[in-house]
Parts: structure tokens; sequence; C-alpha cells
């Protein structure tokens, strides 16, 4: 009884010890380090490893020039101690970088550069030079075009279309190489849930030919555009078209539809230009 509350009362001097919890809480950690590192930093007092997928940095470029064929990502090779390998894993402390410091127009060979790194590590780039190329930026204005985006959550009975437009044109600032892939300008519109008309800020996007957006200097970047939204509805017939073939010796003689009519809706535009709905009906094999 007494050894048990004398052990009670260690336990408490313990925990409210804040020293004592302190190094506890060291010396639990480290266990866990030790574990998860299956005792390597203890065995292999050096080893190596690679840190794969490094964003690299640019430095120094020009902004009146455009840069091409740079990496975006590189690999890291790492050799020294195998207890500052871990503490580099850990920390993230590091960079990539490359310095384009004083480049001109032209193609150059460039080298990438590691900093944040332990003086006890052994550090290689892969790769560790690229060529790269170097052109000069011009401007260029664009016709400015419209596309909505989240159709498929505004209700159907709604049309949406732009009434006013902040501007027609804006200017793109790029090499004559990435204008000339310039396929269109757009501004996008969200319809989400609209049911008024309404303002908004739409963000200007370029395109190339394969509807992939371009990393592109815009100005401005966004523009605001006025859009109207309104309810355009029309009747009109249904008609049946037959696809597939009867069972031999049969023909359709006659046939009714649940429906004969369905109300449609879109711009104004749209439903001028529609006097009838088909809808297909699969008779093949059919023989009643």
């Amino acid at each position: 009884s007494k050894f048990y509350n004398y052990i009670n009362q260690t336990i408490d001097k313990i925990i409210y010890n804040k020293a004592c919890v302190m190094f506890l809480s060291f010396i639990m950690a480290f266990a866990l380090f030790i574990g998860i590192s299956g005792g390597d930093v203890l065995t292999s007092p050096t080893s190596g490893t690679t840190l794969e997928n490094i964003p690299v940095n640019i430095i120094g470029l020009d902004d009146t020039l455009e840069l091409h064929g740079m990496n975006e990502e590189v690999t890291v090779g790492l050799i020294g101690p195998s207890l500052d390998i871990y503490a580099t894993q850990l920390s993230k402390n590091y960079s990539v970088y490359v310095d384009l410091t004083g480049l001109e127009k032209g193609t150059h060979n460039v080298t990438f550069q590691a900093t944040g790194f332990s003086d006890t590590l052994t550090v290689m780039v892969v790769p560790q030079n690229i060529d790269i190329k170097l052109s000069k930026k011009i401007r260029a204005s664009f016709d400015v075009e419209y596309e909505f985006i989240n159709e498929d959550k505004l209700d159907q009975k709604y049309s949406v279309s732009v009434k006013n437009a902040q501007y027609e044109q804006v200017t793109l600032y790029a090499s004559q190489e990435t204008l000339d892939k310039v396929h269109k300008v757009v501004a996008l519109i969200d319809v989400e849930d609209k049911t008024t008309d309404f303002s908004q800020e739409a963000k200007l996007i370029a395109y190339d030919s394969n509807g992939k957006e371009l990393d592109i200097e815009v100005a401005p970047t966004t523009m605001n555009v006025d859009c109207s939204v309104a309810s355009y509805s029309k009747e009109v017939p249904v008609q049946a078209k037959f696809v597939g073939e009867l069972a031999s010796g049969y023909a359709v003689s006659n046939y009714s539809l649940s429906s004969s009519t369905v109300t449609i809706y879109g711009l104004q535009e749209d439903l001028d230009q529609i006097s009838l709905i088909t809808v297909n009906v699969d008779v093949e094999g059919l023989k009643q």
C-alpha cells in the first residue's frame, strides 16, 4: 500500500513538472524517429537518397523577355550523414533555382543552383544544366469572346446572354511564338443558379486551338459583364422516328405518344429555328 502510494505520488510529480514532461516528450519523439527510420540513423552514419519533383524557382528574368525550355521540376540527390539527410527531409527548408540575371534575348546554357541544404551534404541536381531560350515580348490585341461556365447548374428553363461588356478587345503580352498559338481569348462567366439579370467580374483566359489554357499575360486580367437572364419557351409537336427492323412480315400501322407536344426553353433565336422534336423509338424485332 505504501509502495503504491509512493509510485502514485512520484508519477504525479513528474506529470506536473514541465521540465520532466518536456524531457519525456523528447525521449518519446526520438524513439519514434528511430522507429520510423528503421534504425538507419544509428546503423548507417553515411547514406544517400533522392528528392523527387523539386520545383524550380526562376530569379532575375527580365520582364520584357519570355522564357522557353525550362524544367518546372528537377531531382536532387543527397549523400552524407544519415541524420542530416533525415533532418533535411523533415524540414523541407531547401529550394532549387536558376539565376537569369543579365541574360539577353537568345539561347543560353544555365545551371541549376541548390540552397538551404546542410554543408555536411553532397548535393547533386539532376539535370545540372539546361539549354533555354529567351524571346522578346510584344503586345497584340485580341477580340474577347464569352464562355459560360457551370451551365449544368443553371435551370434549363433559363437562358443567359451578354447585354454589355466592359471591353471588346484586350491586350496580350508575350513572344511572337506564343501569340501565334492563341486561338481565342474568352471571358469566363459563371451562370450557376442565376435566375435574374446580373453583373460579374469575368476572368479573361487565352486558349490554344486544342482548348488548352495558355500561360500568357492578359491585360486586363478581368472585366465587368452585364448579363440578362430570360426564360423563353415554345410548344412544339413531337414526331416518332422508328429505329431498327421489325420482325419479318410486320409493319407499323399506327402509333400514339404519351404526349403529342413538348415545351422547349432556350434563346429566342434558337427557338425560332425549331418546328418539331423527333423522338427515336426502337422497334427492332417487334411483332406487336
